[in-house]
């Protein structure tokens, strides 16, 4: 997307159009990452949340490295923007160790933090990959014992 302010419009479960705003920000970088991110293939999440109180939401993501001496940072990064969760899983060096290049697969596990006692609404949950990509996944958060609908 081009720098600048956009909306993304929806059908809300009580049958009415909703829609939320948001600002995508220029690029403050020459290059495409800031920094080195894993190359994730698969994020696993879950469709709609009804969670406990005071209990975080556990997300599954998956990829490769190009060596098995290169590591996802833990704990892994990550920021909450209004109703989105962004997960930079930035890679590392494993020190000490001969290296040789080949891929080697990975897979984390991730709380999210601030998920705890969502109110009811779409949340979006984006993980960075390398090269400027990045896995995207919307759930629908209901109160715990029952639908968000009243």
């Amino acid at each position: 997307l081009q720098a600048g302010d956009y909306a993304v419009s929806y059908l809300a479960q009580t049958g009415r159009d909703e829609f939320t705003r948001f600002n995508v920000a220029g690029a403050t970088e020459l290059s495409m990452d800031k920094f080195n991110y894993a190359a994730v293939s698969a994020l696993s999440a879950p469709s709609v949340v009804r969670q406990k109180p005071k209990e975080k939401l556990e997300i599954r993501f998956s990829g490769v490295t190009a060596s098995p001496c290169i590591r996802v940072e833990e704990p892994v990064t990550q920021e909450r923007k209004g109703r989105a969760f962004v997960i930079l899983p930035k890679l590392a060096a494993k020190e000490g160790q001969l290296c040789a290049q080949m891929l080697s697969n990975f897979e984390l596990r991730v709380r999210l933090d601030g998920s705890e006692d969502l109110p009811p609404g779409h949340y979006l949950i984006h993980v960075r990959s390398a090269h400027g990509k990045a896995l995207n996944h919307v759930f629908e958060a209901e109160r715990y014992g029952g639908s968000s609908q009243q």
